[in-house]
């Protein structure tokens, strides 16, 4: 058996743990307009690499 490589459930959890950091100590509203601009961000970047047809590298997170 190989060792891994990679673990999804570790970089989950490092990325659950990233946005509890960010939104500590906000309001509701303020969470809100965190995931709001977040879903704003994310169509305007599908938008633009459709329109280019461009196919994004895997782990071409922001």
């Amino acid at each position: 058996m190989r060792p891994k490589t990679f673990d999804c459930v570790q970089m989950k959890r490092r990325g659950a743990e990233q946005v509890m950091k960010r939104l500590e100590g906000k309001t509701v509203q303020e969470q809100l307009e965190y995931w709001q601009k977040g879903t704003e961000e994310l169509i305007t970047r599908q938008q633009s690499l459709k329109k280019n047809k461009v196919q994004p590298e895997i782990g071409d997170c922001p």
